[in-house]
């Protein structure tokens, strides 16, 4: 009985693990590059002295454009996990592995590896949640294998 409440809570956990995958990364890709997108040239910023309406609107155009470029991303990251998928039955179990090791290591050891003070925390809260969630997304693609 004890392990079917496991199994439960990692089905709830994965559950949890698909509704924040993508806000973690955007928050922690936000977080990182600051409030403003470049592309060559062009550049829209969210600065200090705006107020008022402009502010509003320069920084829903930054959030959504941030948010949005992250959903790509981690939309394409997917589906090359999904075509590995039909390759490799093991593959998102690979990729979880890895995503959940770099994810405990980033928070169970700070400071242990010279880039840790480049990186934000939020990436490895993203790495965690993607690695959780990577199973339940073949899963319910491919249907369950196990």
């Amino acid at each position: 009985m004890d392990l079917i409440t496991k199994i439960s809570d990692v089905k709830g956990i994965q559950d949890i693990c698909k509704l924040v995958v993508v806000p973690l990364m955007a928050a922690a890709y936000i977080t990182s590059t600051g409030f403003n997108i470049v592309v060559d040239e062009f550049s829209i910023s969210v600065a200090e002295s705006d107020t008022g309406l402009k502010l509003w609107f320069f920084f829903l155009i930054v959030f959504f454009g941030k948010v949005l470029w992250v959903a790509f991303w981690a939309a394409l990251a997917g589906s090359v996990v999904l075509v590995c998928e039909l390759k490799n039955s093991e593959s998102s179990k690979i990729f979880s592995i890895i995503l959940l090791c770099f994810g405990f290591m980033g928070i169970a050891s700070p400071g242990l590896l010279p880039i840790h003070e480049f990186m934000n925390p939020y990436w490895y809260y993203s790495a965690i949640a993607a690695g959780f969630y990577l199973p339940k997304l073949t899963a319910d693609v491919y249907g369950d294998k196990t």
